[in-house]
C-alpha cells in the first residue's frame, strides 16, 4: 500500500524520454513535462480537483560578475487521495532569464559574447519545480535510480577489474577511471551564494571554506560537495538584516 503510487508512476513510457544531446547534463533523460500533468491526472483526477499547485515563492538573483540572472520559483503540490488532501508536497525549480552566450557578429563575422534574455524563465522555473515534488511521489523513478546504479557499477566493475588483473589502483588512477564529475549548475551557484549572504557568510569566506574542506572554491562544487555547505550553512542562524 505505500508503494502503490510509487510504483504505478515509476515507469516513464519512451515516447515520454528525450536523451540529453548537450550540455552538463549530456548523456542524461530529459522527460516530457506533460506526462507528469497527464499521470497525476490519471491518478488523483482533474487539476484543481484532485490535486493543485501553490506558487509560494518567486525571485530572481543576479550574478554580479556578468549580469547573468537566474529566476527560482518555491511550489507546495497537494494531491487527494481516499478523498483527503495531502500535506504540502515541496519543490524549488530554477531557470536562467539572462544568460552570456557566443554569438556571431554578422557584420564583423565574428564570435562575441552577448547577454540573452530568455522570455519563458519563469514557466521553466515552475516546470522544474513541479518535476522535483512529483519526484517526491515516485515520478520518473527508474530513470532517477537507473542513472544512479549506472555510476556505481560502472565504479565497481572497474575496482574489480583491477583486483583480477592484480593491479595496484592508487587514489589517481581511481579518479582516472571515474571520471570527472562535473560541478554544480550557475543557478546552484547564485542560490548558493544567495544563502551565504542570508547567512551573512561573504564570498571569500566560502570561498576559503570550499578550498579547506575539498581543494576547490565554491563554484566548483560537485553536487555531493555542495549539498554538505548547504547543509552546514542552514545550520547558522541568518544574519541580522543591517549585514544582509
Amino acid at each position: 500500500m505505500k508503494l502503490e503510487i510509487y510504483n504505478k508512476v515509476r515507469e516513464v513510457p519512451k515516447e515520454a524520454q528525450k536523451p540529453i544531446g548537450g550540455g552538463k547534463l549530456k548523456g542524461m533523460t530529459d522527460i516530457n513535462p506533460m506526462w507528469r500533468i497527464k499521470t497525476l491526472t490519471e491518478h488523483f483526477g482533474m487539476c484543481g480537483v484532485g490535486w493543485y499547485i501553490d506558487i509560494k515563492n518567486q525571485w530572481s538573483e543576479i550574478n554580479h560578475d556578468n549580469n547573468e540572472v537566474a529566476v527560482f520559483v518555491d511550489i507546495h503540490l497537494f494531491v487527494k487521495q481516499d478523498g483527503e488532501w495531502s500535506k504540502p508536497i515541496i519543490g524549488t525549480g530554477g531557470s536562467m532569464l539572462t544568460s552570456v552566450e557566443n554569438k556571431t557578429n554578422w557584420e564583423t563575422k565574428e564570435k562575441e559574447k552577448l547577454l540573452v534574455t530568455n522570455d519563458e524563465a519563469y514557466k521553466m522555473a515552475l516546470t522544474d519545480a513541479i518535476s522535483v515534488a512529483c519526484k517526491a511521489l515516485g515520478f520518473g523513478a527508474n530513470i532517477y535510480w537507473n542513472k544512479d546504479r549506472t555510476k556505481y557499477d560502472f565504479q565497481t566493475d572497474q575496482a574489480g577489474k583491477k583486483k583480477k588483473d592484480n593491479i595496484p589502483t592508487t587514489e589517481e588512477q581511481k579518479h582516472e577511471e571515474e571520471g570527472k564529475v562535473e560541478p554544480i549548475s550557475k543557478i546552484k551557484i547564485t542560490a548558493l551564494e544567495k544563502l551565504a549572504k542570508q547567512k551573512g557568510v561573504t564570498f571569500a569566506q566560502l570561498t576559503a571554506v570550499a578550498m579547506a574542506e575539498f581543494k576547490h572554491g565554491y563554484k566548483e562544487l560537485t553536487e555531493e560537495e555542495h549539498y554538505k555547505i548547504v547543509k552546514c550553512l542552514e545550520k547558522k542562524p541568518d544574519a541580522p538584516q543591517s549585514l544582509v
